[in-house]
Parts: structure tokens; C-alpha cells; sequence
């Protein structure tokens, strides 16, 4: 059975945040599982974890083959170039809705983010930290631009702004000064193709 969910985790050096980054997204999911939101014509709920590694120097790879032992959801795709993550994403993932992150899940804004799809809406997002959208959304728009979330949540919004529509957004956890100025640096190093500088600081 091909799973209704993919979270698709980016992962470059994060071998401290990566049995955090998973476990949120299996908790996040088994949440989902649950929701009152979900289409009852999806009577099965599968999902997968897909943890993209950008050729990460430290451990990282050695937590993702332990933590693949013990989490059956959990594929792991290594030797990504920096910038590439998402459009391997996009060209593996198999679920109806896709959620992306590069940084440890927010239950809570993830729970809200996916069932906004469930709802109706074609995207949703938090800038800088989650970008949740539907399949055939993903394959046309996240699959070819180098960059990371932020780059992928500008082609998102750009694609269906052309269309009179726009995704759904909520606040990020952090609104202070610096962690905006920290988001619009990210975006437009994303846009001018710094890949490996739109990556969220640890």
C-alpha cells in the first residue's frame, strides 16, 4: 500500500537534531492517523519519513542507519549535494500530501499544516520552518530549483499566485527581529542560488 503522507526531512550535519527531527515526525503522523479532518475516503493511513542527507560531515549518517533500524517508516537517501534534498524529495516521495522540514517538527504546526490539505488547500506553510502540499503541487514545483524550504515555499507561492491562489499561512515560532532578518536572508540567498545557505542556524 503506497502511504498517504511523506514527511520528507532535510538533513545536512544534524547528527544532535536527528532523533528529534524523526521522532516528531512519527508522532506527528500517528497523530494524523487519527485526525477528524482526514478524507474518510482514505480509510488506511500509511505515511514514510524520507531523511534526505546533503553529504553531512559529521555523524549523521550513522544516526540515520541506527534510527533505521528501529523506525520501519523511516528511508534514508545519502550523498545528496547541498541545495538538492527537496527535489530528490519530490522525485521520491509516493504520498497523496507531503510535508517538508529541516529542522525538528512543531507538533502542533505540523498537525495544523497537513490538515489544511485534508481540507481542501492545494499548500500551506510556515515560513521557514514547514511547507506541507499536495503531490502533483510538488512534482510540477519543487522538483527542479536548487535551494532549500525557503526557495521551495517561494516556487509554491509563485506558481499558485499565478493561478489567483495562494497557500495558507501560519506564524513561525520564533517572531523576534533577528529570527526574521535571519528568514529573509535565508530566502533570498535561496533565490539567488546559495543553496547551502538556506539552512536554518542549529
Amino acid at each position: 500500500m503506497e502511504p498517504n503522507l511523506s514527511i520528507a526531512l532535510c538533513v545536512r550535519n544534524d547528527e544532535a537534531r536527528l532523533p528529534a527531527m524523526v521522532r516528531g515526525a512519527i508522532q506527528l503522523a500517528r497523530r494524523l492517523e487519527s485526525s477528524t479532518l482526514r478524507p474518510v475516503c482514505e480509510a488506511q493511513f500509511g505515511f514514510e519519513v524520507l531523511a534526505l542527507d546533503e553529504r553531512s560531515h559529521d555523524n549523521s549518517l550513522s544516526a540515520l542507519s541506527l534510527l533505521q533500524a528501529r523506525v520501519p517508516e523511516l528511508r534514508c537517501i545519502q550523498d545528496l549535494a547541498p541545495g538538492t534534498a527537496l527535489q530528490q524529495a519530490a522525485r521520491t516521495a509516493r504520498g497523496r500530501y507531503w510535508l517538508f522540514a529541516d529542522s525538528p517538527i512543531d507538533e502542533e504546526l505540523g498537525l495544523w499544516a497537513v490538515e489544511q490539505l485534508f481540507c481542501g488547500y492545494r499548500a500551506s506553510l510556515v515560513p521557514g520552518e514547514l511547507l506541507a502540499l499536495e503531490r502533483e503541487l510538488g512534482q510540477h514545483e519543487v522538483s527542479w530549483p536548487r535551494g532549500g524550504l525557503l526557495r521551495a515555499q517561494h516556487e509554491v507561492t509563485k506558481a499558485l499566485k499565478t493561478h489567483g491562489d495562494a497557500p495558507v499561512r501560519a506564524a513561525p515560532r520564533d517572531r523576534s527581529v533577528r529570527a526574521r532578518a535571519s528568514r529573509i536572508l535565508r530566502g533570498r540567498a535561496a533565490r539567488l542560488g546559495f543553496a547551502r545557505f538556506d539552512r536554518p542556524k542549529k
